[in-house]
């Protein structure tokens, strides 16, 4: 028997915040560029960036795509998973 659980905003935003900080040593500009995958919105992309960003101590815009367009991504990303349904 399965039991879905529907997480609140602040448990997603605690879960994400927790992940980045335990993958900063993989993450980076240079190494592993976080994506959107399904389920992922651009809110989580945005966590993932600011945690990432508040522990090398300056903005780090590079680590996400997917991330809202003010906080410097392109307006025509389009997810790959999205791009390989159609093609």
């Amino acid at each position: 028997m399965y039991v879905i659980k529907i997480f609140t905003t602040l448990e997603i935003e605690r879960i994400t915040r927790r992940y980045t900080a335990d993958m900063l040593d993989v993450l980076g500009p240079e190494g592993d560029i976080i994506t959107p995958d399904i389920n992922t919105n651009e809110q989580i992309m945005a966590w993932i960036m600011d945690t990432y960003s508040m522990h090398a101590r300056h903005n780090v815009t590079a680590i996400v795509t997917g991330k809202p367009v003010e906080m410097g991504d392109h307006l025509q990303v389009i997810p790959l998973q999205v791009m390989e349904y159609y093609f």
